[in-house]
């Protein structure tokens, strides 16, 4: 597959990505969001996972909370 091919078949998508401002940087903290949720979900501590999650990742507990904040953003 060409890149003008990716690009045209995910076009409304790509577009709606850049109308919002998310960057393709936001592809990485996914799993950062994912695994911060997860262990909330299970019931640990807000701090204490941001920590955890901070440190597999190489992120300081203020990044973890402010991906965390970016991911729940709303989309317009």
């Amino acid at each position: 597959m060409k890149i003008h091919e990716l690009i045209s078949d995910n076009l409304p998508i790509l577009r709606r990505l850049h109308r919002n401002g998310i960057s393709d940087n936001y592809i990485h903290y996914l799993p950062i969001y994912q695994d911060y949720k997860r262990l909330v979900a299970e019931g640990n501590k807000v701090r204490w996972v941001a920590q955890v999650v901070g440190e597999k990742y190489g992120y300081k507990e203020r990044m973890v909370r402010l991906i965390v904040k970016m991911m729940e953003e709303d989309v317009r």
